[in-house]
C-alpha cells in the first residue's frame, strides 16, 4: 500500500505547489508587495495626538520645547501625564497654526488633520491659493510633489487621484529642517477635463516658484492622504528631512505641460478618440495659464503643437 501512496503523495505535493505559485503571479504587483508603512498612526488622547503632530513634522517630543517655546519644559514634554496638566487651548491652537493642520483634529473633535482643497474646474481659486502660501511664506523655500498614480488600470475600474504636497520650511534643528505641509488633491486624471485641469495646477505651481517635481504611489496611499485623514511621516534617516513617500518612479512635470504626447499619457481615449481630442481642447482653452517659464514665442510654439497633434487626431 506505501507503494501506491508516495506517487499519489508526490502528485499531490506538485500539485499544492503549482497552485500556489499560480496564485502569487496572478496577483497585482501591489498584493505581492508589502509596502513600507509610510504614515503615522492616529493616537487617541490630545496629548499623543500634540506628540505625534510634532513629530510626524520632524521634531521629536524632547526638541519641542527649543523648537515651539510657549513655557513648555523638557521634562512636561517627557512625561504625557504632566504635559495634560499644562496644555491650554492657546498652546493646541498655536500648534495647528504652526503645521497647517485641523485644530478640531488636535482636540479629538474629528478626524480631518489636513484641509484638502480641490481645484478641479478652479483655476482663479489655486491662483488665489498659491498667491496666499506664498505671501504667508514670505522667505520661506517651498518644494512641491505631484503625485499620481503608480499602476495605470482600465479606464472606470479604479479612481484616479492627483495628489499636490507643498513643503514649506519653518525653521530648523540642528541644521535639520522643518517642514509646514500643504495638501491639494484631484480625482480620475485619466478622464480628460480633469487632466486639463490639474496641468493647470501644475503650470500654476511652476509660475509661483513651488518647484515641482512628479513622483507616482499606490492609489491606495493616496486616497488616505486626499481624505485628510492621515498624518504625514517625516524622514528622520534623511538629513535633508524630507517627507517619506511611497517607493515608485518620478515623471516631468514641465513635459506634462509642454509635450502633447506627454499631456495625454493615462488619458482614456473613449470612443472614436473623444477623449483624447478633448483633452487637446481643453488644454487649448486654457492655453493662457499653460505660459508658466517660457517667452511668449516659445508659448505660441507650443500652443502650436497641441493644435498639429489635434488635426493628427481628426478635429
Amino acid at each position: 500500500m506505501e507503494e501506491y501512496l508516495k506517487p499519489i503523495s508526490l502528485v499531490c505535493a506538485i500539485i499544492v505547489a503549482g497552485l500556489t505559485i499560480y496564485k502569487f503571479f496572478k496577483k497585482s504587483p501591489s498584493e505581492k508587495e508589502s509596502p513600507t508603512v509610510l504614515t503615522v498612526t492616529i493616537p487617541d488622547s490630545v496629548v499623543t495626538r500634540f506628540i505625534a503632530l510634532f513629530e510626524s513634522h520632524g521634531v521629536k517630543r524632547t526638541q519641542i520645547p527649543p523648537f515651539f517655546g510657549h513655557g513648555l519644559t523638557l521634562y512636561q514634554c517627557s512625561d504625557d501625564e504632566e504635559l495634560l496638566k499644562i496644555l491650554t487651548p492657546e498652546i493646541l491652537k498655536a500648534a495647528a497654526d504652526l503645521f497647517a493642520v485641523n485644530l478640531d483634529w488636535l482636540q479629538g473633535a474629528t478626524k480631518t488633520i489636513y484641509e484638502v482643497p480641490n481645484f478641479y474646474k478652479s483655476p482663479s481659486e489655486c491662483v488665489e491659493y498659491l498667491e496666499s502660501l506664498k505671501r504667508l511664506s514670505l522667505e520661506n523655500e517651498l518644494f512641491t510633489y505631484v503625485i499620481t498614480p503608480k499602476t495605470n488600470k482600465k479606464f472606470g475600474m479604479d479612481t484616479y487621484d492627483a495628489l499636490v504636497i507643498i513643503t514649506e520650511v519653518i525653521g530648523r534643528l540642528n541644521d535639520r529642517p522643518v517642514y509646514r505641509y500643504h495638501l491639494s488633491g484631484t480625482r480620475a486624471v485619466d478622464y480628460w477635463k480633469s487632466k486639463a485641469y490639474f496641468t493647470v495646477q501644475c503650470a500654476l505651481l511652476f509660475k509661483y516658484e513651488c518647484s515641482p517635481i512628479g513622483k507616482t504611489a499606490e492609489t491606495k496611499w493616496m486616497n488616505s492622504m486626499i481624505e485628510g485623514s492621515t498624518l504625514l511621516k517625516y524622514d528622520f534617516d534623511d538629513f535633508a528631512g524630507d517627507v517619506d513617500l511611497p517607493i515608485g518612479g518620478t515623471w516631468y512635470v514641465d513635459e506634462m505641460i509642454e509635450k502633447p504626447d506627454s499631456y495625454l499619457e493615462n488619458v482614456a481615449p473613449e470612443h472614436n478618440q473623444f477623449g483624447l481630442k478633448s483633452a487637446l481642447q481643453q488644454w487649448l482653452e486654457l492655453e493662457h495659464y499653460m505660459n508658466c517659464f517660457t517667452t511668449s514665442s516659445s508659448h505660441q510654439q507650443t500652443v502650436q503643437h497641441f493644435e498639429k497633434k489635434l488635426t493628427e487626431l481628426g478635429s
